[in-house]
């Protein structure tokens, strides 16, 4: 596509002959002060693209701008045409910014953003800026919507790479870490593929040993996850880190029992979320190990062959058992239904519980076209706790939160309704939908009917809430009116029908009157501006009333901006019971699309016991039948636990031509 940019500025936009990157490594001196400052931003953060706010655009220069340009088939232009060798650029306009960064994160890519501050006082001198956000495969929490779908995980790697190394990950938003200790280097390709990692960082010392791409094993790494996903950075000399709030990490619950390199390993993964979160630490609840043995070990191999969550053509998820099973109302179900997949429970306490709940959906019709309907489209909760904690969470969001809460209690009545048994997996799950008694009411009496998505909008919190904020807001819906009553006024005292009253925002508020009417133009009008078109007044009492409009309209900004913060603040004891919330819920969505499913393709459910002995009668693939429908032939199969059978076999060999058809068993 091409970007629409400002007529001001197509000059120093033509797309150059030859695209040239190598001034990049051009001395700082040699360029203007903006492209130095861009060059400042970018070796602070080498391995992430960065958008720098220039105006109305976020632009890219020198690779970064090559590169965006050929992901996302953008124009590649250039800001020194004639120049010998023009630095190439290319840029999105603010408003749609979101929509680019998404997309390049989806493609592996790192982005920074930098965004302008205000000008100085005197309006000279360079344009302050600073580093908003930060998005990366593996940390999407700043990024504009949560994904759908695919857990986005990170790891940190530390110890000897000689010996035995750990692993550290996270999701991030559920504020909890987990560890795999006693990794062997050689696995590690294996280990981060059966975990599902996105995203990795590597200490670029360990142990007085350098760590690049020089070393197999860091080789390994990259084949399992991309080039892209793999980062370096140095792990801080103190071993106090913190997190939020400046809590030592001996005081985080796990940390203290951990190993040396499980440490170095927390530790490194800590810093680096702290670095992507930029101005604020997100706290973690706990640090626990993993393992593999409450759940089916599928290696990355097996995965992708048998096209559990994505398929081999495009990677998408078309065709895939996620898809098939995916009935989930919201992201968080879907998200965690598609941890199920890689990771299935091997406990048959669990398998049992969760098919005694589709069990009790199905049975109920009613109710669960009604849970259906509520769910939809329920908010990340856990996912919101983490964005209240970082203090990025937008009006909107608490507005959509908001509007979730109410329906707790409405969803805690159906499962009632569903299954009212003690100690059942839905009942248990009901218990968990609770949140503080105060937090819907605080929510519903703080915040306008529909809040706007930037709190620099306004109008986000609802009248009658604050008493000052009430008062400005009078005043300014008065000052209003008293612009409007001068407008009028004005037209008739000077007989000039056309005369209007207008602002923006470099002289505020001025009368416009059109050239063929400037000999009507009383004395005591004060000219502000002359257009091809009209000029521009002003006069003592239009003077007047614009400051009390305009000053009205910034204490109203400013006074909203107060209470949206300590709203957001007052919010911070719930995150916990949000994260719970948010676990149930996306439990409950599983289990009711589980049931609609069966419902509709008229599933059945497994007997379940201790036994090895497995006994399928006329089974079907589910993706392949539901492509193939009526043309597809059940299979049977019989695997006879031990001493079962006269020979025990517990092993078919399945063959034959292309193993054609085989492969649906």
């Amino acid at each position: 596509m091409s970007l629409p940019y400002p007529s001001s500025d197509r000059e120093h936009r033509s797309a150059p002959s030859e695209v040239t990157v190598d001034r990049e490594s051009v001395g700082a001196q040699k360029l203007p002060p903006m492209l130095a400052q861009y060059l400042d931003y970018k070796r602070q953060y080498p391995d992430a693209l960065l958008f720098f706010q220039v105006g109305d655009f976020y632009e890219l220069f020198f690779t970064d701008a090559v590169t965006v340009s050929r992901t996302l088939n953008l124009t590649l232009t250039s800001r020194d045409k004639n120049s010998p060798d023009p630095i190439p650029m290319c840029g999105v306009p603010m408003g749609v910014v979101d929509g680019y960064v998404d997309r390049l994160v989806a493609a592996g890519f790192s982005v920074a953003i930098v965004s302008q501050g205000p000008l100085p006082p005197s309006g000279k001198g360079m344009v302050p800026r600073k580093l908003e956000r930060i998005v990366t495969p593996g940390i999407t929490i700043l990024g504009s919507a949560a994904p759908s779908g695919a857990e986005t995980l990170v790891a940190a790697i530390g110890g000897d790479p000689d010996r035995e190394v750990a692993l550290a990950f996270t999701n991030v938003q559920s504020a909890v870490i987990r560890f795999r200790d006693g990794v062997r280097v050689e696995d590690l390709g294996v280990e981060l593929g059966r975990l599902g990692i996105t995203e990795v960082v590597l200490p670029q010392l360990a142990y007085g040993k350098k760590i690049d791409r020089r070393s197999p094993w860091v080789r390994l790494v990259e084949g399992t996850l991309g080039e892209k996903a793999v980062k370096y950075r140095s792990l801080s000399s103190s071993d106090l880190g913190s997190t939020s709030g400046g809590r030592p990490l001996s005081e985080i619950a796990g940390f203290s029992s951990l190993g040396v390199a499980a440490k170095h390993a927390v530790r490194l993964l800590l810093e680096y979320v702290d670095e992507t979160t930029v101005e604020t630490k997100l706290p973690i609840r706990s640090i626990e190990p993993w393992s593999f043995s409450a759940v089916v070990m599928i290696d990355a191999p097996t995965r992708k062959n048998l096209e559990l969550v994505s398929n081999s053509r495009d990677a998408r998820s078309n065709g895939t058992l996620f898809e098939y099973l995916n009935e989930c109302r919201c992201a968080a179900g879907a998200r965690l239904l598609h941890r199920w997949i890689l990771h299935p429970s091997s406990e048959l306490a669990e398998i049992l519980s969760r098919q005694g709940a589709v069990h009790a959906l199905c049975g109920a019709g009613t109710e669960r076209a009604e849970l259906r309907a509520r769910l939809q489209g329920m908010v990340d909760f856990e996912r919101l706790a983490a964005r209240i904690e970082l203090g990025v969470a937008t009006p909107r969001e608490l507005g959509a939160l908001r509007d979730a809460v109410v329906r707790l209690p409405e969803i805690q009545s159906l499962l009632r309704a569903i299954d009212s048994s003690n100690g059942s997996k839905l009942s248990a799950l009901g218990a968990e939908l609770a949140v503080r008694t105060d937090l819907p009411a605080t929510l519903e009496r703080a915040l306008a009917e529909e809040p706007p998505h930037l709190i620099s909008d306004g109008g986000i919190i609802r009248d009658g809430f604050d008493p000052e904020l009430d008062r400005l807001r009078s005043l300014h819906r008065e000052g209003r009116s008293w612009l409007a009553e001068l407008e009028q006024r004005e037209s008739q005292a000077t007989g000039i029908g056309s005369l209007k009253v207008r602002f923006n925002n470099v002289l505020g508020y001025f009368i416009e009157v059109t050239k063929a009417n400037l000999a009507k133009v009383p004395d005591r009008y004060i000219r502000r501006q002359s257009t091809a078109q009209s000029d521009r007044f002003t006069t003592p009492e239009l003077s007047k009333l614009a400051d009390d409009v305009l000053g009205a309209e910034g204490k109203i900004l400013e006074l909203e901006r107060r209470l949206f913060e300590q709203l957001r603040a007052a919010l911070l004891p719930s995150a916990g019971e949000l994260r719970q919330v948010g676990e149930a819920i996306a439990t409950l969505d599983i289990l009711q699309g589980f049931a609609e499913l069966a419902i509709r393709d008229d599933l059945v459910a497994p007997e379940m016991n201790a036994s090895t002995e497995l006994l399928i009668e006329k089974g079907k693939h589910p993706v392949v039948a539901r492509y193939l429908r009526e043309q597809f032939v059940p299979n049977s199969l019989e695997l006879a636990a031990d001493g079962a059978a006269p020979d025990g076999s517990r092993c078919v060999l399945i063959t034959g031509p292309n193993m054609g058809g085989k492969s649906t068993y």
